[in-house]
């Protein structure tokens, strides 16, 4: 399929240059490809909402402070 678009040069600099490739083509394929998987992971993460329990003495303070002893 082609399209046409404009696309702001800096963002086009700064994608050549975080992924060193020089094509743009290949650059907006890869910006899809990778939008797509972060939204389908998303969607999945959002798909355990209300199916997922914590066990009752799950204490997310004492893991971020080191203590796992407690668990």
């Amino acid at each position: 399929m082609t399209i046409s678009v404009e696309i702001d040069e800096k963002l086009m600099d700064e994608a050549r240059r975080i992924t060193g490739e020089p094509d743009d083509r290949k650059i907006a394929e890869r910006v899809f490809r990778e939008f797509i998987e972060r939204q389908a992971k998303l969607q999945g993460m959002l798909d355990l909402v209300g199916k997922v329990r914590l066990r009752d003495d799950y204490d997310y303070k004492a893991l971020r402070a080191g203590d796992l002893d407690s668990h």
